[in-house]
């Protein structure tokens, strides 16, 4: 057994779901994660200044769009990386205490893996944006700017990829180290217990801890502070839920893909 796999049990009581209603099962593990989320502060403070700082570049380089100067362009770029990193982080940080040491260094370890998977994910958008310039470019006319159709798109995207990588995120912290695998991993996993596992699927945690990004360039400071609020807690909160259905059916670990 994975060394912090019995650990989920201190917020996550239910431990089969045979028999169980979907519905009983996950407002258990909501209620569970909440628990858990408030006992631990330490998880809710690292997660609102992680996206913190995100909505601040974001919005800072919202005000600076077109001064020629993408400071704060390149800045947000690379600060997705650390929440790229941080969704390994708080997976671990939902089953036992980290300190900022460990904080970072899980971070910095999930990172390139995390990064990987967003890559195949959005290979799909990557071909469509293309699609639509190549499109635009053969009948003669200027493409409509990205503003107008990316953000509803990208939102409408990652509601579906919410769903597909329901599993897929936690079996890359907790089973596997390649996309590939935790890929292959979270589809078995929807097969095999749906439809327990329904109401888990369409929880839209990436979406919400996304929504202060997908708001429209034209958006006010306040829509997009309150979406960076309110998104990021309600995603953390889910995020625990999915886990803990996570762990309960989980394969186990290789010998080379052992959890930190």
């Amino acid at each position: 057994m994975s060394p912090r796999r019995h650990l989920i049990g201190h917020y996550a009581p239910v431990p089969d779901d045979q028999g169980v209603d979907s519905a009983v099962g996950i407002r258990t593990d909501l209620r569970s994660s909440a628990r858990r989320i408030a006992s631990t502060p330490e998880l809710l403070v690292a997660t609102f200044a992680v996206f913190g700082i995100a909505t601040t570049l974001d919005i800072a380089s919202r005000l600076q769009h077109g001064s020629g100067r993408p400071i704060f362009n390149v800045a947000f770029a690379l600060w997705e990386l650390v929440l790229l990193g941080f969704a390994g982080t708080e997976r671990v940080w939902f089953q036992r205490y980290l300190g900022l040491a460990e904080v970072i260094a899980l971070t910095r370890r999930y990172v390139w893996r995390f990064s990987k998977l967003a890559l195949l994910a959005l290979i799909p958008y990557f071909i469509l944006a293309v699609s639509v310039s190549v499109l635009w470019a053969i009948v003669g006319k200027t493409a409509p700017a990205q503003d107008h159709w990316a953000p509803p798109v990208l939102f409408y995207y990652l509601l579906f990829l919410d769903g597909l990588l329901t599993f897929v995120v936690p079996a890359l912290v907790e089973t596997t180290k390649k996309p590939f695998e935790a890929l292959r991993i979270g589809q078995q996993m929807i097969k095999n217990t749906w439809p327990g596992c329904a109401w888990y699927v369409i929880l839209p945690g990436m979406t919400l801890a996304s929504l202060a990004g997908l708001l429209p360039a034209r958006s006010s400071i306040v829509a997009i502070i309150g979406t960076s609020i309110i998104g990021p807690f309600l995603a953390l909160w889910f995020r625990g839920a999915i886990l803990a259905f996570y762990l309960r059916h989980a394969p186990q670990p290789s010998e080379d893909d052992v959890m930190p």
